[in-house]
């Protein structure tokens, strides 16, 4: 692991800003093969309160990838996370009209950090309210992109890694009323609906970090559900080295023991204090790009809550607060470190630990 890591790191001196080695070949009739690979080495330093969480040293995600494209035809990208042993991506692409058919699992249209890599996340964790978006799952769908807004829908099945059949439709739409350089306004609604037909369901959340097994709140595997309705509203706003966005997103659950609701939102600022811009393309936002040889400095505040106690449901509530600063030292390596305060009540009890993550990140 040393090694490793000492490798990393001297291939990627903040001296250079040169695109990062991809494994990339094209071949004469203009298909394109790329071998793109990230890692997340992650260290977890806890104080806890009432549960006790342990401090971790490991790997985070550890992905390799392969991306075959034909630019205005098709595409194929299949995605394998050595960390936690499963595919993510393995899906087709199919140009139709002015949009594109995707077939195969990905991520389905519910939500904007979501719908981003977790390379392009501001935090190191996404906010509360994903855990109850669709995150990848089989499907089929269609996307089109307009200028300055999108339109995102697909039907669905469970992922890879989980047997038991389901089946969904997702929508999401997009606009951006105000686009320049360097300046957006971003909207978004996005819905969906899931049948599954007497099988089980489970919303759980850890409190904005990723190496933990605790789940501040968990509803626990909850039996006989029907269906399950989710719907989302989002915004965003970018003017130069500042930004600020923010999600809701509420789930409904039919079961045999009722009718459960559950709900998060988040509250996410950050200013580049090198006074680079954040990206925004076809309704995602993009990780900024450093401009300086030695990189670009990003700070990061947000809040959020999740509540998982609507109806039947007795999952608790946690809200958090987290801050954050990352440094893009180059295309290929950022360090980032987040303290977060946790505020959790579950079952009448209180449990308020914090935690401090730092990540280095390195893409190829």
């Amino acid at each position: 692991m040393p090694a490793l890591m000492a490798v990393v790191l001297a291939g990627a001196a903040p001296g250079s800003l040169a695109a990062p080695p991809n494994l990339t070949f094209e071949t004469d009739s203009g298909v394109k093969v790329a071998l793109p690979w990230y890692l997340q080495w992650q260290w977890l330093r806890a104080h806890p309160d009432r549960t006790p969480v342990d401090d971790r040293f490991g790997f985070r995600r550890a992905r390799l990838a392969l991306e075959v494209e034909r630019a205005g035809s098709w595409d194929f990208k299949a995605e394998y996370d050595l960390e936690s042993g499963q595919w993510t991506d393995l899906a087709a692409g199919l140009r139709v009209g002015s949009g594109r058919l995707r077939v195969g699992q990905y991520r389905m249209p519910l939500g904007l950090e979501q719908g981003s890599s977790n390379r392009d996340a501001v935090l190191l964790e996404r906010g509360l309210p994903n855990a109850l978006v669709y995150a990848r799952r089989l499907g089929i769908g269609y996307e089109w992109m307009g200028e300055g807004s999108s339109v995102r829908a697909a039907v669905f099945d469970r992922d890879l890694s989980r047997a038991e059949e389901a089946s969904g439709v997702a929508m999401r739409a997009t606009w951006a009323p105000i686009r320049g350089e360097s300046r957006f306004l971003h909207l978004g609604l996005a819905a969906g609906t899931e049948n599954l037909d007497g099988q089980t369901e489970r919303f759980s959340a850890r409190p904005d970090v990723g190496l933990v097994s605790w789940r501040a709140v968990d509803t626990g595997a909850i039996a006989n559900v029907d269906r399950t309705d989710r719907y989302s509203v989002e915004a965003a706003w970018i003017h130069g080295p500042w930004s600020l966005q923010s999600e809701y997103v509420a789930a409904r659950i039919d079961a045999r023991a009722g009718r459960g609701t559950a709900a998060g939102w988040y509250l996410l600022g950050t200013w580049t204090v090198t006074g680079e811009s954040r990206g925004y393309r076809d309704g995602l936002l993009r990780a900024l790009k450093p401009s300086r040889p030695w990189g670009a400095v990003e700070l990061a505040a947000r809040v959020g809550r999740l509540g998982l106690d609507g109806g039947f449901l007795d999952g608790g509530v946690v809200k958090t607060f987290t801050l954050g600063a990352n440094w893009y030292v180059n295309a290929a390596l950022r360090i980032s470190a987040n303290v977060v305060e946790v505020d959790s009540r579950r079952r009448g009890l209180d449990d308020d630990p914090r935690l401090l993550e730092v990540r280095i990140q390195t893409q190829f």
